[in-house]
């Protein structure tokens, strides 16, 4: 199973936690170190919440890592902005998107579109209205009490590992053997809390 750091990008600024601990570009580049594969969630608040994506710092981030950009966007241009800048994944998010088929940005980019559920919201129940198999695969930033809530959850939670890739937010060690044994295909870990998962 993959382990995926994940920062945040906030008021032009880096963190790797949620509204603290502050990242400067030597931080990430020590976390990655271990890393084989190295990969990078940029979870881009500021694109997501404002629609001010921060293109420069995907730049810079590319040249770190390959970097998966889940920053909100709306349309193909936002898109199209995101890749040119250097992610290698892009996340869509069912609020923010404007429900432009899959299939034509997959005519414009090779690269994975992945799809963000939001427990919560529902869009699990309701995953099938997306196109789910249009993407290339998913990621849950719930907690893991939240999926195990509602043991429907779980169930179309394994279903989907079946058939697509699905990566889930984690910042606890100890729950790398239930992710494991629901076939995820990886965990994405904020950069500050990466000790004690397997990398």
């Amino acid at each position: 199973m993959d382990v995926v750091p994940l920062i945040y990008l906030k008021n032009h600024k880096k963190f790797g936690n949620y509204n603290q601990g502050r990242l400067k570009t030597e931080d990430i580049l020590r976390q990655l170190e271990t890393f084989k594969d190295k990969k990078l969630y940029v979870l881009d608040l500021d694109g997501i919440k404002k629609n001010r994506p921060n293109l420069q710092m995907y730049q810079e981030l590319s040249t770190l890592a390959k970097i998966w950009v889940d920053a909100g966007p709306r349309d193909l241009g936002d898109i199209v902005d995101i890749l040119i800048t250097g992610a290698e994944t892009v996340v869509l998010r069912e609020k923010n998107w404007s429900r432009v088929p899959i299939a034509k940005i997959k005519e414009l980019t090779e690269n994975d579109v992945f799809c963000k559920i939001d427990i919560e919201e529902g869009d699990i129940k309701d995953f099938s209205s997306w196109s789910f198999l249009d993407f290339d695969g998913a990621v849950l930033l719930d907690e893991k009490e939240n999926i195990k809530r509602d043991f429907y959850n779980v169930g179309v939670l394994k279903k989907i590992c079946g058939k697509k890739k699905v990566y889930v937010f984690e910042n606890d060690p100890e729950n790398y053997f239930f992710w494991e044994k629901k076939n995820i295909s990886g965990l994405l870990v904020e950069i500050n809390d990466l000790k004690g998962f397997k990398k």
